[in-house]
């Protein structure tokens, strides 16, 4: 690096004036009131202040700490002043290169930190380990509160940042479009910070003692029966397997899922009864029901239909 050598003072005039080196080599204008304070300058005409030191006696190696580029907010006496900061740091043996190199280290690791423990990070871990994992059967209304809703509400924030004021706002943000899916993030939501809290992830949920955002309406509408006589004749028209599927909702009265995810060894025609097992039934609970005449005819007659199938057809 070349030399101008000592000038009396950096002022804005000398900084202005000051000519650029030829291309490729570098010019420091060291001032002549603080010892070691300077201003280097490139052949693209970039201007910087610098200050030299050393960190013992003679024998020990010089090093550079830049403290700025010219212009806002460094002028020649605000880069002054904090050269003579830097040199009180130096007299009372701190290093300030050492102290900026540590807290540089310190921000990286900090951000490395922070990037593991993302929301986003962290939800695709619960949706993996927990849902995923544990067969929920709301595996994909998950996924698309997830995808739809909170990823996106909370995509620059940790899991450390989110509050509950912050869960409120997005909350009331969904619920703008929608009270059933904003009832649907919150529940989810909620689920995901307690499995946090199981794992040690984190040592409160925002949401704990919050409660459901909007009330949930009780389904009490029932079919008369005249309209499951309607709704029966209907089926007449709609192609196998549907229809039998449908028949056997209004027979057997049993959930949407439990129905559509039979196996048909919970079946026991000699019996009649079918056995929804505890992984399968809601309340987690053996469930036995007995299968009046009619749906045990379905039943028979969907499995012999399976059974005479080509292979290779579903």
């Amino acid at each position: 690096m070349g030399s101008g050598g000592s000038i009396s003072r950096l002022t804005k005039s000398v900084v202005d004036g000051a000519r650029r080196p030829a291309a490729g080599q570098r010019l420091v204008l060291w001032d002549a009131e603080v010892k070691g304070f300077g201003l280097r300058i490139t052949a693209t005409g970039s201007k910087t202040y610098v200050l030299r030191y050393r960190m013992g006696g003679r024998g020990a190696p010089l090093r550079t700490y830049t403290i700025g580029q010219h212009g806002s907010p460094w002028t020649p006496d605000q880069a002054r002043r904090r050269a003579l900061e830097l040199l009180a740091q130096v007299r009372s043996g701190v290093d300030p290169a050492a102290e900026r190199d540590n807290g540089r280290k310190d921000a990286a690791a900090d951000a490395e930190s922070r990037a593991t423990r993302m929301f986003g990070v962290l939800a695709d871990r619960w949706f993996k380990q927990h849902v995923q994992a544990g067969g929920l059967r709301s595996e994909k209304d998950i996924e698309g509160v997830l995808e739809r809703d909170l990823k996106p509400g909370f995509v620059e924030l940790s899991v450390d940042e989110i509050t509950k004021e912050k869960v409120a706002e997005l909350i009331e943000a969904i619920g703008d479009r929608s009270h059933d899916a904003a009832n649907k993030a919150f529940k989810w939501l909620r689920q995901m910070f307690n499995w946090l809290v199981e794992k040690g992830v984190l040592q409160s949920s925002p949401l704990d003692k919050v409660g459901m955002p909007y009330k949930e309406g009780r389904r009490t509408r029932t079919l008369s029966l005249m309209e499951l006589v309607v709704v029966w004749a209907a089926l007449d028209g709609l192609s196998e397997p549907f229809r039998s599927f449908y028949r056997l909702l209004i027979l057997l009265g049993q959930r949407l899922r439990e129905v559509a995810n039979v196996p048909w060894s919970e079946f026991d025609l000699d019996a009649g009864d079918w056995l929804i097992p505890a992984q399968r039934a809601k309340n987690k609970r053996d469930h036995l029901v007995p299968m009046p005449e009619q749906a045990l005819t379905i039943i028979e007659a969907r499995s012999s239909a399976e059974r005479m199938a080509p292979p290779g057809n579903d």
